[in-house]
């Protein structure tokens, strides 16, 4: 008879004593049966321990999922440091399947960006202190910059992941990397099926999924090689979990990248103080295009003169985009 220690998902429990006739795997997840309940509990398997003075239940099904010695540092350390059960900590995970295995068939990609020179010593920085701050005003082309890094981490076979804090961020993302990556890009949040969640899952562990982007859960997947990981607007308060583990996204992401010598780039252009002062940062204040602001007064009694109208004509048939602001403070209130 075996003695394991085991830690209940998404319990607040301390870790508990089952038994079994099986020799278990450190990390596999099982399923046990706790006081009267008549639903089975899902559990992890934490360490063989010796036999204790106290009777005790056998573990009633091994499951073939199972959480790698990765996640059960991190989520040890979320448990302490976030005040949280192992078993909570552990929750958040997405675990592994035995029964998939990977292999990464080498894939060369090539975005075709062009970086200006102040976007290439950006790029040199970040690449030399493996964690760093990118500090980039709106428009200085933080997002070709992220694509390069990805696309270096990607032809080395290794996997990326871009964090992003809000779902709405996601589809004009999805379009980007899309056209450079293809289909080793998957998009992770909390609004898709489960069936599209199985079929990343499955993809990352048999390599056809290299590059995952989406929201703060997208942290706790079963990457086999990660290599680099990308906060974007690494000052959001949405990137903070308002539910046990209360763990913080960016702050967890730099500690798994230092732990694991990964690289992790954090990108704002309105950073937070604590990434300034503790992170090495580089200050990209020049914008990706070249821009040009002009004033054109005109005596007319509409806003909308052939003029204007013309540019706009013009500026939407070169496939650009155009905004017009409107007075709703003013004398009217709509414009026909």
């Amino acid at each position: 008879m075996y003695y394991y220690e085991i830690a209940i998902l998404r319990s607040p429990l301390n870790n508990l004593t089952y038994q079994s006739e099986d020799k278990i795997d450190i990390g596999t997840k099982v399923l046990i049966k706790l006081r009267q309940r008549k639903v089975l509990d899902e559990a992890v398997v934490i360490k063989e321990v010796e036999k204790p003075t106290f009777e005790c239940t056998n573990i009633s099904e091994i499951t073939n999922e199972f959480f790698d010695e990765k996640m059960l540092q991190i989520s040890t350390f979320v448990s302490q440091y976030y005040v949280c059960s192992l078993g909570e900590a552990l929750s958040v995970y997405n675990p592994f399947d035995k029964e998939l295995k990977g292999s990464f068939e080498e894939k060369i990609f090539d975005s075709k960006i062009e970086l200006s020179p102040f976007q290439k010593k950006a790029k040199e920085f970040l690449d030399s202190k493996k964690q760093a701050l990118l500090f980039a005003n709106t428009g200085a082309g933080k997002t070709e910059i992220y694509i390069k890094i990805i696309e270096e981490h990607l032809n080395k076979n290794q996997q990326a992941l871009l964090l992003m804090p809000e779902i709405s961020l996601t589809p004009q993302m999805q379009k980007r990397l899309e056209k450079v990556f293809g289909k080793c890009v998957a998009i992770w949040h909390s609004k898709i099926t489960k069936k599209r969640k199985d079929e990343i899952l499955k993809g990352l562990q048999n390599g056809e999924i290299r590059l995952v982007a989406g929201a703060r859960s997208a942290l706790f997947l079963p990457y086999t090689d990660l290599g680099v990981m990308v906060v974007d607007e690494e000052h959001d308060d949405s990137y903070k979990s308002d539910s046990k583990p209360r763990f913080h996204t960016k702050d967890l992401a730099i500690y798994i990248a230092k732990k694991y010598d990964l690289q992790l780039v954090l990108g704002s252009a309105t950073v937070s103080s604590s990434s300034f002062h503790k992170v090495p940062f580089f200050r990209l204040d020049e914008t990706y295009y070249d821009t040009k602001k002009v004033y054109s007064f005109e005596d007319s009694s509409t806003n909308l003169t052939p003029k204007i109208l013309n540019k706009i004509a013009q500026t939407i048939n070169s496939k650009n985009q155009v905004i017009v602001f409107l007075p709703t403070r003013a004398n009217f209130k709509y414009q026909i």
